[in-house]
């Protein structure tokens, strides 16, 4: 039984709006196969996502879940290295967050090591 779930929301741009095919399929990858290591196993969903910048409006674009499901004991042995994972892209895409999902609760990281829930 795997009753955990984990995502990362992998973007398509950098800086925002400026597409960045080859970085984002490498981010994509990277975080795939730590996923397996971690959790046994990772699927990825394509997508498309958007994103209200306070400073570029309306940001629009391919995204790409990567998602695993787990056991309690692998989630709690690697809940930190998801968020750090998901703040190494932040900086590396040179984005204002990603998103990352843990049990259905979203969380934006903004790589700055802070982990900002959100709710309703």
């Amino acid at each position: 039984m795997l009753p955990c779930q984990v995502a990362i929301i992998v973007t398509s741009t950098t800086q925002g709006n400026v597409p960045a095919p080859a970085l984002s399929a490498r981010w994509q990858r990277t975080i795939f196969l730590a996923f397996c290591r971690w959790f046994g196993g990772a699927t990825i969903y394509p997508g498309i996502g958007g994103w209200m910048s306070p400073e570029k409006g309306l940001i629009q674009e391919a995204v790409y879940r990567v998602e695993s499901n787990c056991d309690d004991a692998a989630l709690a042995a690697h809940r930190q290295d998801v968020f750090d994972i998901a703040g190494r892209l932040c900086r590396d895409m040179t984005q204002e967050a990603i998103s990352v999902y843990v049990n259905g609760t979203l969380f934006f990281e903004d790589g700055q090591s802070k982990q900002i829930r959100v709710t309703a």
